[in-house]
């Protein structure tokens, strides 16, 4: 039996402790044993090493989850998960589900995950990004709330994922480790997403709070009206803090747009996300989702991640001019036009 999770750098220090002795003494107490990725060794687009903890069974795993939290709680009272000004009590746990695992806990109407969430009082957030290809697809779910909460989601996720160890595809799943691997090599998208999607996934994933990144005083902005401009999205946000400028990304293949938004402080960052995420802001009809922008190194998004958006991009418009062309074709009102403007005079 296994469980993963992802932890901060200096959290997987805490984990192995002096000369290996938290690692050893874990061991010891559970029978279950820590694997964790290199130091430099980071789960694809998080800033954090992944964790295995392998036990004979699912009570020996239990245990060892338990006994880790439990060392990384011991000093300050609460446990990060990679993210600043955690609250006293607090804790920011993420699980790496197998996709079957994963699609089961979501479920058709969500049943399962908001009985943890009642059970245990955190909030579970599921990662958009699918991580790995086949057997060894996996979702990343971040759970925030009170410490006391973990001795209710370790279990119910332990459950969920032993409802799948019986299965052919378990142990390649279990064995598989993504963290050092090429991005492009591990990620993709559900089949049903489109080119739009795809961008705005890819923006999320990378500049945004998924997982252990430190919050800036910029917020991505999902779920707006696909006929929001720049300047509503900045007249939207002007309500709660002095917006910078506001952008609408370049894309419309679905009911809603997302964009940025770049406040003049951290602070007023953070009160957007923790009063407006999930609500509905004065002006719009709908709840908006708030992410906080995470620090990608110094100078923005990396060149790779610029390439990779400026390609979707082209594939957005492709297919657009695809769909255009389509619709001249088919339309006896279109196509004389485009004859003369082809065919001049």
């Amino acid at each position: 039996m296994v469980m993963k999770m992802l932890v901060a750098p200096q959290e997987a220090t805490i984990l192995i402790g002096p000369g290996g002795n938290n690692a050893k003494q874990l061991t010891e107490m559970t029978g279950s044993k820590l694997q964790l990725s290199g130091k430099t060794e980071f789960y694809p687009f998080a800033r954090m090493q992944e964790l295995c903890v392998k036990g004979l069974d699912a009570e020996s795993v239990h245990n060892g989850v338990m006994q880790a939290l439990h060392f990384l709680s011991e000093e300050t009272g609460k446990i990060s998960g990679g993210e600043l000004d955690v609250e006293e009590g607090g804790a920011r746990v993420h699980f790496i589900l197998p996709l079957a695992a994963a699609e089961a806990i979501v479920g058709r109407g969500g049943e399962i995950i908001k009985a943890m969430c009642v059970a245990s009082g955190m909030k579970i957030h599921v990662e958009d990004i699918v991580v790995g290809d086949g057997d060894a697809s996996e979702q990343v779910f971040s759970c925030a709330g009170p410490l006391t909460g973990c001795q209710h989601i370790v279990p119910a996720m332990l459950e969920q994922i032993s409802d799948f160890v019986m299965q052919p595809w378990f142990t390649n799943w279990a064995m598989n480790v993504h963290a050092s691997q090429s991005i492009l090599s591990v990620v993709r998208y559900k089949e049903s997403e489109s080119p739009s999607a795809a961008i705005k996934t890819w923006v999320s994933m990378t500049g945004f709070s998924a997982f252990g990144a430190a919050p800036n005083d910029k917020l991505m902005i999902k779920g707006l009206p696909i006929s929001t401009t720049d300047d509503d999205l900045k007249a939207v946000f002007g309500q709660y803090g002095t917006v910078k400028h506001a952008k609408v990304l370049p894309v419309a293949a679905s009911k809603t747009v997302a964009g940025f938004v770049p406040l003049e402080s951290v602070s007023e960052a953070k009160w957007i996300v923790e009063n407006i995420d999930g609500q509905i802001p004065q002006g719009l009809t709908s709840p908006l989702e708030v992410l906080a922008m995470a620090n990608v190194g110094h100078h923005g998004f990396s060149p790779a991640f610029r390439v990779l958006v400026n390609r979707k991009i082209m594939e957005r418009q492709a297919f657009e001019n695809r769909r255009l062309m389509k619709d001249v074709l088919h339309s006896p009102c279109l196509l004389p036009q485009l004859a003369t403007f082809l065919i001049p005079g």
